[in-house]
């Protein structure tokens, strides 16, 4: 392989830690693409084992390598052809017997494995006792205990992975019983390895017993395939009448299963089972209960956004400050050297006040992804899809559709992506549709902004209003679009919940400044090129008012705004704002800080808004078109048609709840007055 000396995979369950384990490992040298040919996210990071340098791919989640799924398909594909120098299966030591069914399958086709048993402190605190000598004897695989969330065994994982990366390629030989083990042995004689490189013949029989649709499809394409595939399913029917067995599939996962339990009732001793079931069941009949548990739900969430703006907006003040004081000073200084006036209005007026006015926000946007990420590290947030999962089904919706809603709230771009875990098109394209309703953390500044300005004594109460409109807007879209678009019922939820276990720290952070910092970045390209496109527009023609009615901003402006008016903000300023807001949400603050230079943005809002007006704002800006970069995902994962829906749908419905609230809330207002 180039640039690097070790190919190394990490595959394990979800919720195993295994993402953990990557972030630990490879820290900030990682990017994300997708596999060739597939949808499926590709994760990949460098890191350093002794002198060498090591490719860490982290591969999809998954339990098994059937080519049913595509996640596993994906997994075994990488396994098979790209012959990794080592595969690291992660699993978690509080549920071995699951990651080791996993093991026996990645033994079987033949990688140099080891067994890497993560979250070591969490079955200490459970009460139990892991055996990583037996562990290893019974395996004979490397077998190295870790505390992935701390960086617990680091450097022990690495010493296996290089010494298991020189080691022979010994694909395990599992018994499925004397009868099937000769069928096996029989059918795997009359493999050709150079025909089937990287497959095992044993395990390439396997396959053809499980009937297992890659493996048959590449055995039609050899000479003589058809008739060995034959043979094959004459012996396993011969083999069902002598044994009366009639699942072979069944059978093979079954002995599979029972190796792994066999080797964790050896391995491991657990001494506080009944302790540990009254634990989680007494925690689960709070919050999974069927009254409580959403109002719990709720206040968490709102607690969360409460410490949101309380932590985060006197550091957001501070950098309001701080950029205010930069620009000053900049102006002055090129006015001081005679750099035209032009340029300093760009600097100062353009540039800085517009990146600067979003950038001040990134205290709140850092704490939101933290206090997300405890929550989904606690384990509480798939408890939470089960929660909505009766709410869910009866708008519609997969009770799946939660977790990539969910994932909207930090970007509507890989929440669309996350619809690929829904097994129906119908599910998939349904969800993707109300997504766009979930509030993204790129819509966070506005809402800092304004709740900040108009509701300072209420600003988490506000925000999480929004949030609210946003998901109930998504039920109820939903429940429209099913009675025209999608008639039939959801699938049923079936989902495992993950053990609750303490967030850690370091990975909150981790997630927190690996967000952080893709804000950061676009607040260096799209923000920055979006308030440069609008001080030009705000500047020409030559010799106008900057930012004025007659300006080219400001005539683009006026020939939106009188459809914003019903609204309460009729002006230009707020109808260009919109408008920049589609290329990406952060850019609206941007574009207001720019056009409303040279005043700071708490004293100009005032003066175009008044309180009822300015909610309003924040809900079109909520419900209206989504930004590009979302748009162009609905595209290729639901096709074009979809894609204009979505536009027309979420136009119009973030029109008529802007205007529909102004003017209910005014004729309100009239009536008490």
């Amino acid at each position: 392989m180039t640039g690097s000396d070790l190919l190394v995979g990490l595959a394990g369950n979800p919720n195993s830690g295994k993402t953990t384990l990557f972030n630990a490992l490879t820290g900030l040298h990682q990017h994300t693409g997708n596999w060739p040919g597939v949808t499926v996210e590709k994760k990949e990071g460098v890191c350093q084992i002794g002198d060498r340098r090591a490719k860490v791919v982290d591969l999809p989640g998954i339990y098994g390598l059937t080519a049913g799924s595509l996640d596993e398909a994906v997994a075994r594909r990488f396994i098979v052809e790209e012959a990794p120098d080592v595969v690291v299966v992660v699993v978690d030591a509080t549920v071995l017997d699951r990651g080791l069914y996993l093991l026996a399958q990645v033994r079987e086709l033949g990688a140099r494995t080891v067994l890497a048993v993560n979250m070591m402190d969490a079955a200490r605190e459970k009460g139990l006792e892991v055996g990583i000598g037996a562990l290893g004897a019974l395996l004979r695989v490397p077998v190295v205990p870790l505390t992935a969330s701390r960086g617990e065994g680091l450097g022990e994982l690495k010493a296996a992975m290089a010494e298991a990366a020189s080691g022979p390629i010994e694909p395990l030989h599992l018994s499925y019983g004397e009868d099937l083990d000769g069928l096996l042995d029989r059918l795997g004689g009359r493999i050709a390895p150079a025909e089937w490189p990287g497959m095992p013949p044993r395990w390439v029989a396997a396959k053809m017993l499980e009937e297992d649709p890659e493996v048959l499809a590449r055995l039609d394409r050899l000479e003589g395939g058809r008739a060995l595939r034959r043979e094959a399913a004459e012996e396993a029917a011969r083999l069902c009448m002598r044994v009366g067995l009639c699942d072979l599939h069944e059978m093979m996962a079954e002995r599979r299963h029972g190796f792994a339990q066999g080797v964790m009732v050896e391995a491991v001793r657990d001494y506080s089972m009944q302790r540990r079931i009254d634990w989680s069941n007494r925690l689960d009949a709070l919050l999974t209960h069927r009254l409580l548990g959403l109002p719990v739900f709720l206040f968490i969430v709102y607690v969360a956004f409460q410490l949101v703006f309380t932590l985060g907006n006197p550091l957001a003040g501070l950098l309001h400050g701080a950029f205010g004081w930069i620009g000053a000073a900049l102006e002055d200084a090129l006015l001081v050297v005679n750099a035209p006036a032009w340029v300093a209005s760009l600097v100062n007026g353009g540039l800085i006040s517009g990146v600067g006015s979003v950038v001040a926000f990134l205290p709140n946007i850092l704490l939101l992804f933290f206090f997300i990420s405890m929550l989904e590290d606690s384990g509480y947030m798939a408890r939470a899809a089960f929660l909505v999962d009766r709410v869910m089904h009866g708008m519609g919706l997969h009770g799946k559709s939660f977790l990539p809603m969910a994932l909207g709230f930090g970007c509507n771009v890989p929440a669309v992506m996350g619809t690929r875990i829904l097994e129906t098109p119908r599910d998939r394209i349904l969800t993707i549709l109300v997504i766009p309703f979930m509030s993204c953390a790129a819509r966070l500044p506005i809402y800092t902004l304004f709740a900040g300005v108009f509701f300072k004594k209420h600003q988490g109460l506000v925000v999480l209003s929004l949030y609210m409109v946003g998901v109930l807007l998504a039920f109820a879209s939903a429940q429209i679009f099913q009675r025209f678009f999608f008639r039939g019922t959801p699938a049923p939820l079936v989902m495992e919940l993950p053990p609750y276990r303490r967030p850690a720290l370091r990975g909150a952070l981790f997630h927190m400044w690996t967000r952080g910092r893709l804000f950061l970045k676009k607040a260096g390209t799209v923000i920055f090129a979006g308030v440069l496109v609008i001080w030009v527009l705000s500047s020409m023609p030559p010799g106008v008012p900057y930012g004025s009615a007659d300006s080219w901003a400001g005539r683009i402006g006026d020939a939106v705004a009188p459809a914003l008016a019903p609204a309460g903000f009729g002006f230009h300023q707020a109808a260009v704002a919109l408008l920049a807001g589609i290329l990406a949400k952060e850019i609206v603050v941007g574009t207001l800080g720019t056009l409303m230079a040279p005043l700071p943005l708490e004293e100009a809002l005032p003066l175009h808004f008044g309180p009822l007006a300015a909610y309003a704002f924040m809900l079109m800006s909520l419900l209206y078109i989504p930004c590009l970069s979302t748009i162009a995902v609905i595209r290729r994962e639901a096709g074009a048609r979809w894609a204009v829906a979505a536009i027309l749908w979420t136009s119009a419905l973030g029109w008529l709840v802007g205007v529909g609230f102004y003017q209910g809330a005014m004729a309100i207002q009239r009536m008490i007055s």
